[in-house]
């Protein structure tokens, strides 16, 4: 086997064929972090003793107490009839920002931003949003001790409470929360920041992420909130950045750099900040903020905000960094594309002042056709002169025509000069149809976080300058670098641009098409209507699969060898079958989503799917100890997609039995999945719509996201939403029923958490693993004799507590308080979905 370079690339050359090769070795210990199988574990082990859960659901669903009943009747009435004011207030500021974007007006000003932040219901509206992230328990760090000493007593006391995680928050935090904001007494807490390696990345190193104390993230997802009703509508009209905004996403950066705009484009500026995040200068960031939003308050507010501390566990000391914001707030990437938006516009601006000028010297200079009186433009001088000839020709035929009666012309001549117009053709369709050095030109610019690119038709000459103008504009107003790795320079006539997974690539000759021919004639001198070759307008520019990305992020995952050969997962050989398909079935479909209808041909994604098959069978062939050829036996079923492998599981609940199929997805029927969705259509529709600045683009909300302002029916979603959120907070003690010092109960993983395996005598966990949440309202003396291990109650089904040290709580109340907002906004009685509903089908009853 011969190894070779090409391009930076590594190449495996096997038998004159060059494969693709990984430049991330395999290694179990580090694939295995990315296939979190306890979640798949806990559901397969569910199933089995389905019947027993369902039992108790049903058992606790009878408990009925009349104080939830109107709790609920109450909540149920106030978030119909009451409209929260500041929800009306957010609308007004972005509806007001809408019309000055389309309008072409200034930006307005902005003042009382901190008192539409500080209001209860959107501290509620953030608390809601934080509290159900993944990483909402993971823990920051103490304050240190000079920055401690400075809070008086109440602030100290109020850092104890809320900097570890949403365990203990209640009402009356939040509330306190509101007054410490209004006063401008925020105490902001140290964050702790940990090192973590870049997957899947050429230049090994790792990535800083801070993490901020619980509340602080609350305030950062309301300031979030606010800013994007300030600024969003001003992305929109841009339409250039796409990163880390609600309703858009990287397929919405890769279709405007395929979109006809990009026709004719050949050459391609990659650019990347070197650490964008520790880069932001923090007194330019405040100055663009106050010429937004003219409020002192929360300027200072944002000014404390970025003067963060954060300890760092690699140094194992404290550190307050003079620039930079921290890579893991909730609002630090929205703040980074405020900071960038200054290095949008200059970009835009540059080069459409460059592409006026350069046009405008192309005008001058440029030749007229004699014969057309057109200017000849970028078209190219060879191609010019095929045409010319080919209408020399037909017009010797067209003569012929109109005196076929007189003529000399004899037959031969005539199919001698038709074969002479098909040659010529087919020699324009070999050469290139423009003259890059004489076209007007034209730019693209995209950016998408910290990365951007800019596709033009220009020479390279011209993008070096660009380049040039970029990496010093870039570092003397915004004190930012570019990196010179990533930063370069791409003919993607010639090779490909990477952005995103994706390979932007120009097709090297323009499309070619059946048209009808103007001059074809039979032997009588009548015409015939014939079918030829003819290229259509413009080169297209087509995104494809980044083949190299794709392969070493496969191989760091487990799915093949460094040469793409699949190989099986052993860790997840001791899950059932139907795990295993389900498992890899979703990665399967993730793929196809991702990719499918933003590529130029979707027959791409195939070598990809025979990776992920043959791992599955692979797998199951080590589970079973056969080969591949033994599994496709034992487990094939003929679908209309095709053959693929499936497993039956029946279900008996009481005289009634319940089936369901596991298949594998096969390449259409993933395929077909992933095409209904319909991405691409959406996300043409809001490109051109921003692109022809007609009218306000409003998106559809997207079930079980907190609502955006930008989306339709905002004011009834995120009343609703903060209805249900109140009411969380207001709840009974699900221990004693009692509704003083109510605070919520938080466990990090209910979906990981096997019901059988949970201590009878934690009645509180185990009704939330069968309503499936996170949070149950405790107070908070049951709360730190549950924290303590001090709570050893009866077990659940016995549903009668013990006396505990003089202390006797009552039975246990109503369990709907543990899933109330399913019964405020009507829905399902439970939190779970029916079997039904979960693709299960009821076969026989006995």
């Amino acid at each position: 086997m011969e190894k070779i370079r090409k391009k930076g690339l590594n190449f495996c050359k096997i038998k004159g064929r060059k494969r693709l090769r990984s430049l991330i070795a395999y290694n179990q210990r580090n694939t295995s972090k990315f296939h979190d199988l306890r979640y798949y574990l806990v559901q397969q082990e569910d199933l089995n003793q389905f019947n027993y859960k369902f039992d108790e659901k049903t058992r606790l669903a009878k408990a009925h107490k009349k104080i939830i009943s109107d709790m609920i009747f109450y909540y149920k009435e106030h978030a119909r009839n009451y409209m929260n004011k500041p929800w009306i207030i957010l609308e007004k500021i972005y509806q007001r920002n809408v019309v000055a974007a389309l309008s072409g007006k200034e930006p307005p000003v902005h003042s009382d931003i901190l008192g539409l932040i500080s209001s209860l219901p959107m501290l509620l509206i953030g608390y809601k949003a934080v509290r159900k992230n993944k990483g909402a328990t993971t823990l920051a760090y103490y304050l240190s001790k000079d920055r401690l000493n400075k809070l008086n007593f109440s602030q100290q006391m109020f850092l104890r409470k809320t900097f570890r995680n949403p365990d203990g928050i209640c009402l009356d935090t939040l509330r306190e929360t509101s007054k410490l904001l209004k006063s401008g007494n925020y105490p902001w807490g140290a964050s702790r920041r940990i090192w973590l390696d870049k997957p899947g990345s050429k230049i090994k190193g790792t990535r800083p992420i801070t993490i901020p104390p619980f509340m602080d993230r609350v305030i950062q997802t309301c300031i979030k909130m606010v800013l994007e009703a300030i600024y969003e509508p001003w992305f929109e009209n841009q339409n250039r950045s796409f990163g880390f905004r609600s309703n858009k996403g990287c397929h919405d950066a890769i279709f405007a750099l395929t979109s006809p705009k990009c026709k004719n484009m050949f050459h391609a500026i990659e650019g990347d900040f070197q650490k964008a995040y520790d880069s932001v200068n923090k007194s330019i960031l405040l100055n663009l903020l106050s010429k937004r939003i003219k409020d002192k308050k929360f300027i200072n507010v944002m000014a404390n905000r970025l003067d963060y501390q954060h300890y760092d566990y690699k140094k194992k000391q404290y550190i307050t960094d003079i620039t930079g914001i921290p890579q893991g707030g909730s609002d630090s990437p929205y703040l980074l594309n405020i900071y960038l938006s200054e290095f949008d516009n200059f970009m835009l601006g540059y080069t459409s002042n460059l592409t006026n000028k350069l046009n405008e010297n192309l005008k001058k200079s440029s030749k007229f056709d004699i014969k057309t009186k057109l200017p000849l433009g970028g078209v190219n001088p060879v191609s010019l002169k095929l045409r010319n000839k080919i209408r020399n020709r037909k017009r010797w035929l067209e003569k012929w025509r109109i005196n076929y009666s007189r003529s000399t012309m004899t037959l031969s001549q005539r199919y001698t000069i038709i074969r002479e117009i098909r040659f010529l053709k087919h020699q324009i369709r070999k050469n290139e149809s423009f003259d890059r050095n004489r076209q007007y030109l034209k730019f693209m610019y995209v950016r998408y976080a910290d990365d951007w690119i800019l596709l033009t038709n220009g020479p390279k000459l011209l993008a070096e300058k660009i380049k040039k103008e970029a990496t010093n504009w870039a570092w003397n107003n915004l004190s930012m670098t570019l990196s010179p790795e990533k930063t370069i320079i791409t003919d993607i006539i010639e090779s490909k641009a990477h952005f995103l997974g994706f390979e932007i690539k120009s097709s090297r000759y323009r499309q070619i098409k059946k048209v009808k021919a103007s001059f074809s004639f039979s032997t009588h001198g009548k015409y015939i209507s014939k079918d030829i070759l003819k290229k259509v307008a413009g080169q297209d520019t087509h995104a494809y699969i980044d083949r190299h990305h794709l392969i070493s992020r496969m191989c760091m995952k487990g799915y093949c060898q460094s040469n793409g050969f699949p190989r099986e997962l052993p860790f997840m050989t001791y899950l059932d079958v139907h795990t295993i398909i389900q498992r890899y079935n979703s990665v399967i479909l993730g793929l196809f989503n991702y990719y499918a209808e933003f590529i130029r041909y979707k027959s791409d994604l195939s070598r990809w799917y025979s990776i992920l098959k043959y791992s599955c069978l692979k797998t199951l062939a080590q589970k079973f100890r056969i080969s591949i050829r033994n599994v496709l036996k034992r487990f094939k079923l003929d679908t209309k997609y095709g053959p693929t492998i499936n497993i039956k599981i029946e279900l008996k609940i009481k005289d009634e039995k319940y089936t369901k199929n596991w298949s594998l997805l096969t390449y259409k029927e993933a395929l077909a999945r992933a095409v209904s969705c319909n991405r691409f259509l959406a996300v043409k529709s809001a490109f051109y719509n921003n692109e022809e600045k007609i009218s306000n683009r409003i998106y559809k909300p997207k079930p079980g996201k907190i609502p955006n302002v930008k989306e339709d029916n905002f004011l009834d979603s995120i009343n609703w939403i903060n209805g249900r959120t109140q009411a969380d907070l207001e709840l009974p003690c699900c221990l004693c029923g009692t509704q003083e010092n109510i605070e919520m109960h938080h466990i990090r993983h209910v979906r990981k958490s096997n019901f059988s395996k949970i201590s009878t005598y934690q009645p509180w966990h185990q009704m939330m693993s069968l309503r499936n949440r996170k949070q149950i309202p405790l107070c908070r003396k049951c709360h730190m004799m549950v924290h303590k291990g001090a709570y050893f109650a009866e077990p659940l089904i016995n549903f009668v507590p013990k006396k505990l040290d003089g202390y006797t709580p009552k039975k246990l109340v109503d369990n709907r308080i543990v899933n109330i907002e399913s019964y405020i906004k009507p829905g399902r009685i439970y939190s779970s979905k029916s079997l039904q509903e979960k693709g299960w089908e009821l076969n026989s009853s006995t």
